[in-house]
Formats: C-alpha cells, sequence, structure tokens
C-alpha cells in the first residue's frame, strides 16, 4: 500500500467513525466513538508529519507551502481536539462538528490538491517505500 492509499484509508476510517457517532443516541457510545475519532485523528496527523510531510518538503518550494499549511490546519485540529476531549453532552456534539467540518475540509483539499501534486512528484516506488513506512503508524 502506497502513502496515499494509506492516507487515504485513515481518512476514510475516521468519516466512518463520525458517521456511527451521528448515529447513534446512547451517550457513552458517543463518547467512545469520539474517543476513537480523536485518538485516530491525532495518530493521523503524527504520522504525516513524521514522514509524509517531510518527504513533500524536499521536493520544492510550492510543496513545502502547502505542507506549511497543512501542518497549521493539522494545529487547528488539535486544538479542538484538546478542547473536546473534556467535553461531554451537546458540549461534545457541537466541538465534534466544527472539529469534523475542519477535518472534512482539509481532507477534501488534501486529497484534490496536495496528494495529487505528491503522486506526480514523489513518484511510485518513492510512495510504495513512504506507504510501508507509515502504515504501521496509521490511524486504522
Amino acid at each position: 500500500m502506497d502513502a496515499i492509499q494509506v492516507i487515504k484509508r485513515d481518512h476514510r476510517a475516521v468519516e466512518d467513525l463520525y458517521a456511527e457517532y451521528q448515529g447513534s443516541h446512547d451517550e457513552s457510545k458517543k463518547e467512545l466513538l469520539a474517543k476513537e475519532i480523536f485518538d485516530s485523528l491525532d495518530n493521523h496527523a503524527k504520522m504525516k508529519e513524521t514522514f509524509f510531510y517531510p518527504a513533500l518538503s524536499e521536493e520544492g518550494d510550492e510543496e513545502e507551502a502547502m505542507v506549511r499549511e497543512a501542518q497549521a490546519e493539522h494545529n487547528d485540529m488539535k486544538s479542538l481536539i484538546a478542547r473536546a476531549r473534556d467535553t461531554e453532552g451537546e458540549e461534545l456534539d457541537s466541538l465534534l462538528s466544527e472539529l469534523m467540518e475542519t477535518v472534512l475540509g482539509h481532507v477534501k483539499e488534501e486529497e484534490e490538491e496536495l496528494l495529487p501534486d505528491a503522486e506526480r512528484r514523489l513518484g511510485a516506488r518513492k510512495l510504495t517505500a513512504l506507504g510501508e513506512e507509515m502504515e504501521p503508524h496509521s490511524a486504522v
């Protein structure tokens, strides 16, 4: 599995967890799902910041600028996660909704711009090697 596949698999897993959260009426289950979402997003961000972003930044100034923007979005998500971890009920619903709106915007931008650029710049061989490094650290 290459790096882009690992990233997209994580994206779909978090989206699925959020859909399950939204469909649940059991508060204790929702709290467990929220924690799983937070943990998955934390792991996913760390994985990309450790492996993917450094590899892409080496490809040039344009890529480095995209990486800086993506990391700024990660910082916003981490801040929301920190706030949401200590909440429950309607406040958790509200913060998780805000978080997921941010996440889904980030995912859309990443999948439409950053990942296609990475595919062109890094090539199949490097993406496969990178994916092998990333997979053990994936959110899934």
